[in-house]
């Protein structure tokens, strides 16, 4: 929300969207190097790589309620910028 009221030249829709793609990607990435960090994923001990799969989903989960939330309390500030990006793009499909 601060980039987008603050920063100049993350004002546009377009370039916040790539913030999120670029934040979303390194994200992925810190999970994959993470679940990769014993080895390959079929020589790993099966509770740890659950465990491990789990935190990833849940990081997910929580990235994107924090964006939705996010963007619900700024539809009640009708005078302010809204996040209206293409969630497709920032989350994948």
């Amino acid at each position: 929300k601060m980039m987008l009221t603050i920063a100049r030249y993350y004002s546009t829709s377009e370039r916040m969207t790539i913030l999120f793609c670029k934040i979303t990607n390194q994200m992925i990435t810190k999970c994959k190097q993470h679940m990769m960090q014993h080895g390959r994923l079929w020589d790993q001990p099966v509770e740890p790589l659950l465990e491990n799969l789990h935190s990833a989903l849940r990081l997910n989960e929580a990235y994107q309620e924090q964006y939705r939330i996010t963007k619900d309390k700024l539809t009640t500030q009708p005078k302010v910028k809204q996040f209206d990006f293409n969630e497709s793009d920032i989350f994948g499909k």
